[in-house]
């Protein structure tokens, strides 16, 4: 791999990285500016998890090529 392919994938896993952390982070000012319950909270954060692993999972079992 070239250092081109070394810094495209570096880039991605960084914006994967941030975008998830994110939720992690907003988790307490969406539950006050919504008015959502703890439960009603935990449960859309499982599914966002639930759905970026099921996406990473099925990226790679396709060889890490994107479906068309």
């Amino acid at each position: 791999m070239s250092w081109r392919g070394v810094s495209l994938v570096s880039a991605w896993q960084f914006t994967a990285s941030l975008c998830f952390y994110t939720v992690f982070a907003a988790t307490a000012f969406v539950r006050e500016g919504f008015g959502v319950s703890l439960g009603v909270t935990g449960l859309t954060v499982t599914a966002v998890m639930l759905g970026y692993t099921a996406q990473r999972c099925t990226w790679r079992r396709r060889g890490g090529r994107r479906s068309r």
